[in-house]
C-alpha cells in the first residue's frame, strides 16, 4: 500500500549525500575532538543543509555543555548570540559554522562526558590547559560556500560531494544501533530513497514530484512516469552504480581490528579515569586498563 505519510521508525535516515544521520552526528563529535576544522564543518553542514537546522544547533550546544563549558564558561554568550542571529534570519548559514570554528580553537575537558556517558569516574581537571588567547571567530557566507549543496549531473554528485568517511569504529563504543553491513548495503543500494523521506530536503524533493511511500516494498512510488523521470533526472544519485570508495564513505570502512574501547578513547582524548588498586598478598598493583576495569566509588 502506498501512502504520503512520512512517519518512520527506521534506524536509518539518509542525509542529503546519503550518510546515516546518527553516524553523521557521531562523526562530527569525533572530528571536533580531533580538532579537524574542515571535517567538522563538513559534518555540521551535512546535517544543516539536509534540513536538520534546529537539530544541529541543539546538538552542538549539548556538545559545548558536555566537554567545553568547564574550561570556556563565557563562550555560551557567543553561542547564544549566533543562535539569536540565526533565529532572526534563517539565511545566516554562517552562524553554525562560526560556533564550530570557535570550538575547534578552544580546549575541552572530556572527563565529565566519560563519567556521565560511560559511567567511568574520572579525576577532576583543576586547571585550564588553554594558555592561548581565546578568540571568537565569525565566518562569512563565502567561508561556507564549499559546504553548500552541490548541483549538476545527479549520478555524479556523490563522487564530488562525499569528501569524508563515517567514523564507524566508534559505533560499538557509543552504542549506535545500525543494521549489519550486508543489510545496510542492500538498503543503501536499493531502498535509499525510502530512507530519505524523514530528511527535510529529500521530503521536499519527493513531494514536489508527487512521490508516495510503499512501506511493504520500502520504496517511493511516483504516480506518473513523467514525475519519475523528472525526479531521477534531478536527484537520481544511483548509489548502486557508484565507485566502491564512494560507497565506503557512507557505509564506513570495514573495521579490521577490534572497535575502540573505553580506555583507548580515554587515552586518545586525555580523560583521567580513576584506577582502583587491588591488593594481592603483600603487593599492591593497578588493575588492567580495559573496559572491565574496576574504579573507585
Amino acid at each position: 500500500m502506498s501512502t504520503s505519510l512520512c512517519i518512520s521508525t527506521e534506524p536509518i535516515i539518509f542525509t542529503r549525500y546519503l550518510y546515516n544521520k546518527v553516524e553523521v552526528k557521531q562523526s562530527l563529535f569525533i572530528a571536533l575532538l580531533d580538532r579537524k576544522l574542515d571535517e567538522s564543518l563538513f559534518w555540521a553542514y551535512e546535517l544543516y543543509f539536509s534540513g536538520f537546522t534546529t537539530d544541529v544547533f541543539e546538538y552542538i550546544i549539548n556538545v559545548y555543555r558536555e566537554i567545553y563549558s568547564q574550561l570556556n564558561p563565557k563562550l555560551v554568550l557567543f553561542i547564544e548570540k549566533m543562535l539569536i542571529q540565526w533565529s532572526d534570519d534563517k539565511t545566516r548559514d554562517w552562524t553554525i559554522g562560526s560556533i564550530i570554528t570557535t570550538l575547534i580553537n578552544r580546549e575541552y575537558d572530556i572527563n565529565h562526558f566519560v563519567n556521565i556517558y560511560f559511567g567511568v569516574k574520572c579525576s577532576e581537571n583543576k586547571f585550564n590547559r588553554n594558555q592561548k588567547r581565546k578568540f571568537l571567530i565569525t565566518l562569512s557566507d563565502n567561508d561556507i560556500d564549499k559546504y553548500r549543496t552541490i548541483t549538476g549531473r545527479a549520478d555524479k554528485i556523490l563522487e564530488t560531494a562525499c569528501r569524508y568517511s563515517i567514523h564507524k569504529e566508534y559505533n560499538k563504543l557509543f552504542d549506535i544501533d545500525v543494521p549489519t553491513r550486508d543489510v545496510f548495503k542492500n538498503i543503501y543500494y536499493y531502498h535509499w530513497l525510502y530512507y530519505c523521506l524523514d530528511t527535510p530536503v529529500w521530503r521536499n524533493r519527493i513531494f514536489k514530484y508527487k512521490g508516495k511511500l510503499n512501506h511493504e516494498k520500502k520504496t517511493i512510488e511516483f504516480e506518473h512516469e513523467d514525475n519519475l523521470q523528472n525526479f531521477y533526472d534531478n536527484w537520481g544519485y544511483y548509489p548502486d552504480e557508484q565507485y566502491r570508495y564512494i560507497v565506503e564513505k557512507s557505509l564506513g570502512q570495514i573495521i579490521q581490528d577490534k572497535p575502540i574501547s573505553i580506555m583507548e578513547f580515554c587515552i586518545r582524548y586525555e580523560a583521567r579515569p580513576i584506577i582502583k588498586k587491588i591488593k594481592t598478598n603483600t603487593e599492591c598493583k593497578t588493575s588492567n586498563l580495559t573496559n572491565s576495569m574496576e574504579y573507585t566509588s
